[in-house]
């Protein structure tokens, strides 16, 4: 770029983050519970509204659907990335029933992990809206009613790829009257293509007052090859309380 008579700099991440540097690219992953997490209870940060969240084993994700019926939202289109079965990056769009919102869709690929949905369309929806399996039944990503997208501090690495997380940052709110000392949060990963069960890969925990960003820098960036999953999990302890975290990765071809 030039500008005042001479080139201007442009840093590294700002060239990842425009798609101008070949063979790399960046994804920032925010995760909100949507609800409180139970005192003692650990979860998944995604906006489950405090459940844990449900890992398929195979590709599984195959319907959309809205919880309940909304005139306004009916036809609408949604908008996914997520993996195929062989963990090849998938995005596709979809739209909602054009009659009955909360009638089950099937997505045109079925996905064996959902990285997020966002509505791309005129509308903000009014009711929750669901990636599930045929039956309709679990809920691997949800978007929250008035948010048009998903909050999910959970990631796949593609196939075909490798990723390098260089942050990671976490919070919580405190419920009125309910004070939680703290909340842990938790780093994982598991190497699907070996095998491997989950590994604690780092841990911080928020302040008991709730208002301090817990934001980790990573010097030397953390390095996750394909089929990988990444994500946060939180523990309150006191109190029930509300968490956000994130992680934001480099994504390079192998």
């Amino acid at each position: 770029m030039k500008g005042g008579g001479g080139s201007t700099y442009i840093p590294y991440e700002h060239l990842v983050a425009l798609g101008r540097v070949p063979g790399v690219g960046k994804n920032v992953k925010f995760g909100a519970s949507g609800a409180d997490i139970v005192n003692g209870d650990t979860k998944e940060v995604w906006d489950g509204n405090g459940v844990a969240y449900s890992w398929p084993t195979s590709d599984t994700i195959t319907h959309l659907k809205q919880a309940s019926d909304q005139a306004a939202d009916r036809g609408k289109i949604v908008t996914c990335q997520g993996l195929a079965g062989d963990y090849s990056l998938v995005n596709q769009s979809k739209a909602l029933d054009a009659t009955n919102s909360s009638t089950l869709v099937a997505w045109d690929t079925p996905m064996i992990r959902m990285h997020s949905m966002q509505m791309t369309d005129d509308v903000v929806a009014s009711a929750n809206i669901s990636a599930m399996e045929a039956t309709g039944t679990t809920h691997y990503a949800t978007m929250l009613a008035g948010n048009n997208r998903t909050l999910m501090a959970i990631y796949t690495v593609p196939l075909g790829k490798v990723a390098l997380l260089a942050q990671y940052y976490v919070n919580h709110i405190n419920i009125t009257n309910k004070e939680a000392r703290s909340v842990q949060f938790d780093l994982w990963s598991r190497n699907n293509a070996d095998g491997w069960a989950k590994q604690l890969r780092h841990k911080k925990a928020t302040n008991k007052d709730g208002t301090t960003n817990v934001d980790s820098q990573i010097p030397v960036f953390l390095t996750f090859g394909a089929k990988c999953d990444i994500w946060l999990t939180a523990t309150p302890e006191g109190a029930a309380t509300n968490v956000f975290a994130g992680f934001d990765l480099y994504l390079y071809d192998a």
